[in-house]
């Protein structure tokens, strides 16, 4: 995007250097083994927005689907990421999937149970 506005040079705004040693990972990672209750309230997040998504199915009447209606859009969506995730990536690949939290519980799901992805939590990585 900077080459294309033609820009020189792209300046990190968002980097600390060497302020602070540790990644994502490796927070969850201590406080899995340390303090569980926040690593549980930390991955609860995905569930609880997918429950968020059952909810929204849950508006509307027998007669209109009102919900339901945008759903349908919703849910389409995820497996489109799939198909499209699977169609560029092969069994000896390893690729990063950089998504919203919204999608990952669903895409996740696919991805493991198709039985050709082995799926891995990025933060195991991040450092």
């Amino acid at each position: 995007m900077a080459s294309d506005l033609q820009h020189e040079k792209v300046h990190a705004v968002d980097w600390m250097d060497t302020v602070g040693n540790r990644g994502l990972g490796q927070v969850f990672k201590w406080a899995e083994k340390n303090q569980p209750e926040f690593f549980r309230y930390i991955n609860d997040y995905i569930e609880k927005q997918h429950e968020m998504y059952l909810a929204i199915a849950r508006i509307g009447s027998s007669e209109e689907y009102i919900g339901i209606d945008w759903m349908r859009w919703w849910y389409q969506r995820n497996p489109i990421l799939y198909y499209n995730l699977a169609k560029i990536t092969s069994l000896s690949d390893r690729t990063l999937l950089i998504i919203g939290a919204a999608p990952v519980h669903l895409v996740t799901q696919f991805l493991k149970e198709s039985n050709l992805f082995s799926v891995v939590n990025s933060l195991d990585y991040l450092t």
